[in-house]
């Protein structure tokens, strides 16, 4: 049996330490990145590196219209994406931070090899829960093959082995997150997963030798995780949880109104109700997420405020003027408890 006794660690395990600064204001903090997509001979410029999932109630029109005004990114949900590239979807106009999501499912393999998918998205999402499979790879490289120049973001996986097989394969990022969800379940029902702290900074050598970024996904509750995701060696943030239940991800399969209150439904991409709602039932799988019932949060603009004053907080306190500059800046220390909770339940706003 193979046992590797070093301590993984999640955001939750450790703190940024500060250290003396040049930076006065946070508003001398450059959020914006340009992100190469080096296999399909592009970058993607002026970018605020933070990506919505492509879960329901997150990965929305909507909401990809939202985050584009700030220059974040969103993934579409699955469902979403293939409406577009039918020609359903007439109000949709391309944007540079707007990406499509496809699966292995047989309707994303006929869309695939029946629409150009450039037409629509510069950005196309591969997204399995098992980013490991063989059968996987070869689709990666399918896609690769067929459309040459289309930036390509694959995963999930949590190992440098991962992380060189996709790359490999013809991705330009690859997404890192096994189990690190708010509503994902699989550590428990399958007992697999990896810290999400420490696969990125396992991740980050391969991903540097292999030329290709890192897209962290999961694991992240409050926006200081999402500094410590970039300290860690990502070069994308992908959100989910702190995205749900905003007025820009409602539609009528999330939202339950009954008059008096408005609540939102979320869902595991892996839950029982994603894989019925996906036809994707078999006695062979279980479910792997949660669904949790929220309290309407309003619009996500106050979110994406929070979210970008955390980001320049931290830059501030370790002397990065620009955001990646937090990879080398930044030095993690281990704490056995980085909140004080005492008034965790009674707080009425943030």
């Amino acid at each position: 049996m193979l046992y590797d006794n070093d301590i993984k660690l999640d955001f939750c395990d450790v703190l940024i330490v500060p250290k003396p600064s040049l930076i006065s204001s946070r508003k001398e903090v450059n959020l914006f990145c340009n992100l190469s997509f080096n296999k399909a001979g592009f970058s993607l410029t002026n970018y605020v590196p933070v990506c919505a999932s492509n879960m329901d109630g997150v990965g929305t029109l909507s909401m990809a219209e939202k985050l584009a005004t700030r220059h974040m990114s969103t993934c579409l949900t699955k469902h979403l994406t293939h409406q577009i590239l039918l020609g359903n979807k007439p109000e949709f106009k391309k944007d540079d931070f707007i990406f499509g999501t496809l699966g292995m499912d047989d309707f994303s393999k006929d869309i695939i090899n029946e629409c150009d998918l450039r037409k629509h998205f510069q950005i196309i999402s591969l997204d399995v829960a098992n980013g490991y499979m063989k059968q996987f790879t070869d689709f990666v490289k399918k896609i690769r093959t067929r459309f040459p120049d289309i930036g390509i973001m694959a995963g999930n996986v949590v190992t440098s082995e991962g992380v060189k097989q996709i790359a490999d394969a013809g991705a330009d990022i690859i997404k890192v997150g096994i189990g690190s969800g708010s509503v994902c379940t699989t550590r428990r029902v399958a007992g697999i997963g990896y810290p999400q702290l420490s696969t990125l900074i396992d991740c980050r050598q391969m991903a540097d030798e292999c030329g290709v970024s890192l897209l962290s996904d999961g694991g992240c509750v409050h926006p200081g995780d999402i500094s410590k995701a970039f300290a860690a060696g990502a070069d994308i943030v992908m959100l989910g949880g702190m995205l749900a239940g905003h007025d820009e991800g409602a539609d009528d399969s999330v939202v339950i109104d009954d008059g008096e209150r408005r609540r939102f439904i979320f869902a595991g991409s892996s839950s029982s109700r994603a894989l019925k709602s996906s036809k994707n039932e078999s006695k062979y799988r279980t479910s792997e997420g949660r669904v949790v019932i929220m309290e309407a949060k309003g619009g996500v603009d106050g979110a994406l405020v929070h979210i970008e004053g955390g980001l320049r907080s931290a830059c501030s306190y370790t002397n990065s003027a620009k955001l990646y500059e937090l990879r080398t800046n930044a030095k993690f220390i281990r704490v056995n408890r980085q909140l004080n909770e005492y008034f965790e339940n009674q707080t009425i706003g943030i």
